[in-house]
């Protein structure tokens, strides 16, 4: 598909590619959640989600250094497109070598029933709307609210992508020691309590500070929230589990996107900034509520083992 969509010209056919590009990324961002959990035990789940994701991002800060200087190494955008797809292609011969067990052709795939995960949902639907309010704005905030260069801005987006990694590698020694329902909450907290002090309208320094942290947080969440989902899905759940987590998120994120788009022309960075880490403190109250109930579904299966 990416090599398509380097080869099509025209509006309609890139429009095309894009979108199916756009739901091959959402099915491979749906199986991994239940394909991790598969191959870890639950006790180690945090870790290996965290390692996941840290994993991601930190391979992502050398892509897009490499990938910077790619088209005057490989003479063009286009050729660098190619190059960047044949590498993306290499994940294959890793992948051909996991050996998943097949369900069988007669099994098929649910959506939880357990009732901590509904109330886990809802509480995701409220952290969507905290974390998509602002996010797609950034750049423009740091290029037209604080005057900063494209290279400043650069400097502030990998030093915030190098903070993600390190906060996301932490984030099972949180949870170890404070349990899961309390250290989501806390990081959550955290990430409201950044955007809050952004609201204050810091200088350029204050603000790229402010702005790894709130990134470094909101990530941090995530290892906690992938574990305790597949934990509270049966397997062959997980599937489902796993699609209404994608779509809730990113539903809440376009909602909120063009909600808080409207209302910055309006009001301003400030009062968005400060109603978006409200619903982030909100949303970690609620996932500590919704994580710290005991389920039927999960004392049933803890007694099994």
């Amino acid at each position: 598909i990416c090599v398509a969509r380097t080869l099509v010209e025209g509006p309609t056919a890139l429009i095309v590619s894009a979108f199916i590009g756009g739901f091959a990324m959402s099915m491979y961002a749906v199986a991994l959640t239940p394909t991790v959990a598969h191959l870890a035990a639950e006790k180690t789940r945090p870790l290996a989600f965290s390692l996941v994701t840290s994993i991601a991002i930190g391979i992502g800060i050398f892509g897009s250094a490499v990938g910077g200087k790619l088209p005057r190494w490989a003479g063009g955008l286009k050729p660098a497109l190619l190059a960047a797809s044949a590498v993306a292609a290499l994940s294959a011969l890793a992948i051909v070598r996991l050996r998943l067990a097949t369900p069988p052709a007669s099994a098929r795939t649910m959506y939880p029933r357990d009732p901590a995960v509904t109330r886990f949902l809802a509480a995701l639907g409220l952290w969507s709307l905290a974390t998509g309010a602002l996010n797609p704005f950034f750049n423009v905030y740091f290029s037209k609210h604080l005057k900063a260069s494209s290279d400043t801005i650069g400097m502030i987006f990998s030093g915030s992508h190098l903070t993600q990694v390190l906060a996301i590698l932490a984030a099972p020694l949180v949870l170890r020691r404070f349990g899961m329902p309390l250290g989501v909450m806390a990081m959550q907290m955290a990430t409201g309590i950044a955007l809050a002090l952004l609201a204050v309208e810091p200088p350029l320094a204050g603000a790229a500070v402010l702005y790894a942290s709130y990134m470094a947080f909101q990530y941090m969440s995530e290892p906690g929230m992938f574990s305790f989902l597949m934990d509270h899905a049966a397997e062959r759940e997980r599937g489902g589990a796993a699609a209404l987590y994608m779509l809730i998120l990113f539903a809440g994120q376009a909602i909120a996107a063009k909600i808080s788009g409207l209302a910055l022309v309006h009001f301003g960075y400030a009062v968005v900034m400060a109603t978006a880490a409200l619903l982030a403190i909100v949303a970690g109250l609620c996932f500590r509520l919704a994580m710290s109930r005991g389920t039927p579904a999960l004392l049933e299966r803890t007694a099994v083992r």
